[in-house]
This record gives C-alpha cells, sequence and structure tokens, in this order.
C-alpha cells in the first residue's frame, strides 16, 4: 500500500500495516469453517484434532509431540483424543474377537 516498514517488531499485520489482532484469527477460521460447512469447533481445537489424526495413522508420538511443538507427554494427556473405535480395539486385544466369552490364551503356563 505504499507505506514504509515500521520497525515496531509486530509479525502480524494486514496489508495496511495496522497489527492483526489475536481474535480475528479465530473470527476467520468461523467464516471459513461456515463456507465449508463443518460443524463448530473452536480454533484451538485444530490442534486436537491434528495431533489425534497424525498420532491414529501411526506416527511415532516423540514425532507428533515435535511437530507440534511440544512434550510427548501433552500430546498424549492434553491433545490426543481417544475415539470408540480405539476403545474396541484395546477390547478385543484384551478379551479377543468374542467379547471374553472364551478365556484368550496368550502363552504358555
Amino acid at each position: 500500500m505504499g507505506a514504509s516498514w515500521s520497525d515496531d517488531r509486530l509479525i502480524a499485520v494486514h496489508e495496511n500495516g495496522n497489527p492483526v489482532r489475536p481474535e480475528w484469527y479465530s473470527a476467520e477460521f468461523q467464516r471459513i469453517r461456515k463456507r465449508a460447512g463443518l460443524r463448530r469447533i473452536p480454533l484451538k481445537g485444530l490442534r486436537n484434532t491434528s495431533v489425534s489424526l497424525v498420532l491414529a495413522s501411526g506416527v511415532p508420538v516423540h514425532i507428533v509431540a515435535t511437530w507440534h511443538g511440544h512434550d510427548p507427554a501433552m500430546s498424549l494427556s492434553i491433545y490426543s483424543d481417544v475415539h470408540p473405535r480405539d476403545l474396541e480395539s484395546a477390547g478385543a486385544a484384551l478379551f479377543g474377537p468374542d467379547g471374553g466369552r472364551r478365556p484368550r490364551q496368550v502363552g504358555k503356563f
């Protein structure tokens, strides 16, 4: 717009040099989400979704954590979501595909 660079150390500015307020990102995200016909989630929910999807695809937790810029424990305890199919898989691993009606043989005793 012809304005010279301002050395006020702002990282995100509009084309006219005015600072981008943090709430603008959330509002813009909601406008895009609505146009796409997606259900409403908070902008910060994208991090949870991203961590959960990448973990579910089999990427090791230390890589997921590094990608998202935090500790593996945080990836697992705060940002990952458990899906019903994950719980079903855990139950099947413990009780077998028949729901535990017959004891599952794990090893020789």
